[in-house]
């Protein structure tokens, strides 16, 4: 377990990959400021997040490639959180809206990078989408804006491959070879996607009756640390729990030094220079600046009623009881595996 620990948070050597950051800095920071200008100012929020989590999800590979799945990233996040509000007013509806979905997104890991994003968006809009209606944020225009940031986002990639060529990128699969992997009948990822709904339906279900504020955030962790390599999951958890934490004090820092939104929004794109080179350097650097960011945004959008100060604490809160399903829920499918495994020795156990 130390050198879990000790590999989760260790910095290694890294050369700042500022092409990756540029596109990055631009496709978040022009929405922002353009829709912050003309008095948009949560369509403008929207919009960065969409930019952000479609720039998040280039894998490398051809432009094309690379294209399609930073668009695929938003649109299936806009879809899932549409069915989540359509779900959302009861409990036992969304727990078994988030099974389903969180299910079907397991099945999915270990195809192709764009089926994998796709399903695993279209589950953590689902859950988010859970909570819109109750917040006031069921406006079909934000769910257009989020898709407007991504393809912004994924426009910049294009006119960069342009000017600059396509470059050097790391080898993605075809995407028919990816509907192969899903339809071979590996029996291990079915298995990983039982495992993976039942801890984000279990986590929301849970997370709801104990009162967390933000039941969605609780089960949004299960799904973006789990995975059917259960040592990388531990690894995850890790520095997702130590990221948030870190980016956590990080916008409270700046939350409380910075009350106008122009002040907000030159934080964000301090923020959004750091994510590549952080992330370069461990994942937990990348998920605290990308934290940070979300809560700065968060308090530029609730800026009129007061900020987002008392969501700082509510964020790391949930994230805490969502690490520890994604933790119970990783050690779950590993020994589980490793049972099969001593069971039957010539199936090979993941993890």
């Amino acid at each position: 377990m130390r050198k879990v620990l000790t590999d989760s948070l260790t910095l290694v050597p890294a050369a700042i990959p500022w092409d990756a950051t540029l596109r990055y800095v631009v496709g978040v920071g022009v929405p922002l400021t353009l829709l912050v200008a003309f008095g948009h100012t949560g369509f403008g929020v929207i919009a960065a997040l969409g930019a952000m989590f479609a720039s998040t999800r280039d894998p490398g590979g051809r432009v094309r490639d690379r294209i399609a799945i930073m668009v695929l990233t938003v649109v299936f996040t806009a879809a899932g959180a549409a069915f989540g509000v359509a779900i959302g007013h009861t409990l036992w509806a969304t727990v078994a809206g988030v099974l389903v979905t969180a299910t079907a997104a397991g099945w999915l890991h270990q195809t192709h990078p764009g089926i994998e994003t796709s399903g695993r968006f279209a589950a953590l809009g689902m859950v988010v989408g859970t909570g819109l209606d109750a917040l006031g944020l069921a406006d079909p225009r934000l769910a257009l804006a989020l898709i407007a940031g991504g393809v912004f986002a994924a426009l910049v990639l294009a006119v960069d491959a342009l000017v600059r060529g396509g470059g050097s990128y790391t080898k993605i699969p075809p995407w028919s070879e990816g509907w192969r992997q899903l339809l071979s009948g590996n029996l291990a990822i079915v298995r990983f996607a039982g495992c993976y709904g039942l801890t984000a339906a279990l986590s929301l279900l849970v997370a709801t009756e104990i009162g967390a504020e933000r039941a969605y955030w609780v089960a949004a962790t299960t799904l973006l640390v789990m995975s059917p390599d259960a040592l990388g999951s531990w690894q995850r958890v890790i520095q997702r729990f130590v990221g948030t934490m870190v980016g956590i004090l990080v916008a409270w820092g700046i939350v409380d030094m910075f009350h106008t939104p122009w002040a907000l929004v030159a934080a964000t794109m301090v923020l959004a220079v750091c994510v590549k080179p952080g992330s370069a350097r461990n994942y937990w650097v990348g998920v605290a600046m990308m934290c940070a960011m979300i809560m700065v945004l968060l308090d530029l959008a609730l800026l009129a009623l007061g900020g987002d100060r008392h969501l700082l604490e509510v964020r790391l809160y949930d994230t805490m009881i969502g690490c520890a399903f994604a933790a119970a829920g990783t050690e779950l499918w590993r020994v589980a595996e490793r049972w099969r495994a001593v069971r039957r020795p010539g199936e090979e156990m993941k993890g």
